[in-house]
Parts: structure tokens; sequence; C-alpha cells
């Protein structure tokens, strides 16, 4: 009887650690985006571009649970590169070369809120979308919108959406169009430029954005306000 007792008691025991451990799994397994830190400080003063830039590494990544891959996002780049993934150790995962799959060639490891990119020359730390919940390899463009409203708000400006008077927005760095900060609706073809210049945040809405991709792009100045740290 005690021998059985026993038994019953290890088995627990067991069960448990074994519940524990991959629930732990499956809480980081999750699909998710995230944004890097140091990127998400640079919007309070500048644009997307720039930001893009300024961070020179990955400043945004998604994590797809269903397929085991990581899609990362850099300037130099205009479509998110696709990597799988394997697990290393608990809540540490290896970024797997595109050509050499056993290859691992940077890691990413989840400590409460905070998910830190490590390569072979920086460590970067993200934190997860506010806009977006699972996977979405084009989140930033939703984050981008949040972020800068943020921005506009603290200098006692109005929000992008009251600016070019619509909801639904998108900005992200346009790469097929010389590097430019663009707004979007989703769903429609609409389309605004901002910049600075000269000290102002400048707006412009695209008056041609039906234009045949190698006609070049025609702008009407609707909005400008004075731009300064807050």
């Amino acid at each position: 009887m005690n021998r059985f007792i026993f038994i019953m008691i290890i088995f627990s025991v067991f069960t448990v650690n074994s519940q524990f451990y991959e629930s732990k799994d499956v809480e980081f397994l999750q699909s998710s985006s995230w944004l890097n830190i140091q990127y998400i400080e640079c919007l309070k003063n500048k644009l997307p571009c720039e930001c893009e830039k300024q961070v020179n590494t990955y400043f945004s990544l998604s994590i797809n649970s269903d397929y085991k891959w990581i899609s990362l996002c850099e300037f130099a780049y205009w479509e998110p590169g696709i990597f799988n993934i394997k697990e290393i150790d608990q809540n540490k995962y290896g970024i797997l070369h595109w050509q050499k799959k056993d290859s691992i060639w940077a890691t990413i490891e989840i400590t409460s809120d905070t998910l830190y990119l490590t390569t072979i020359d920086m460590i970067s730390k993200f934190v997860k979308s506010k806009t977006v919940k699972g996977y979405d390899d084009r989140h930033h463009t939703k984050d981008n919108i949040e972020l800068f409203n943020k921005s506009l708000i603290a200098r006692g400006y109005p929000k992008l959406e009251e600016i070019v008077s619509h909801n639904s927005l998108h900005c992200d760095c346009n790469k097929t169009m010389e590097k430019v900060n663009m707004i979007s609706v989703q769903g429609h073809p609409l389309h605004w430029v901002f910049k600075i210049e000269d000290d102002s945040l400048n707006f412009y809405k695209v008056t041609n954005s039906g234009r045949d991709p190698l006609d070049p792009m025609i702008t009407e100045k609707i909005k400008s306000f004075k731009w300064d740290k807050p």
C-alpha cells in the first residue's frame, strides 16, 4: 500500500511539473508581434524612415507559433525576412539561417514582457505591440499611428485621423517610393506624405494616388505644424 502511495505521489509531481513547463512553453510560443524599444523612443521626435535608419537593426518582429518562424523588419529591405526558429532552451529560441537549416545566427528570449534579440554584434530589446494580438508582419504600420499620435498630442496638436480626416490609418516608411513617410487608409487608394522641413512638420495629400507606378507623385500641402521637442 505504501509503495502504491509513493508511486502515485511521484506520478502527481511529474504531472504538475510537466504541466508547468508546458504552460510556460505554450505561453512563449503564442503568435505575437513586437517593436524595438529604441525605435519607439525615436518616434517621439522623428519620423518612421528616420527611426528605422537610426535603429540600424531590426525595428519590428513577429513570431508565428503555427509554422515556427519569425519575421524581421529592417530599414534596408522592402519586405520582412522570414526565418525558421527552434527551441534551444526554456523560453529561448534560435533563429536559423535560411540556407543552412541547422545553423543558428541569432537568438530570441522572453523575460517578463520584454523580448531580447541577440545577434553576433548586438542585443536589442523589444516590447509587445499594443495594436495587434498575434502574428502580423506589418503590425508596425498600425503601431506607428498610435505612437505618432502620442507625439502630436504631447505638442498640443490633433491626431493623424483629424489631420487627414480619415480613420483606419496605416503609416510606414514607403520603400517603393524612395523611402518616404506615408499615411494610407486601409482598403482605399488614399495616401498622404509627411516630412520634417525647416523645423516644421508638413503634411501633403497625394492627388494622383491611382497613377502608374512609373509616374511622378503629385502632392498638395494640407497642414503644417512647428516641430521641436515637447
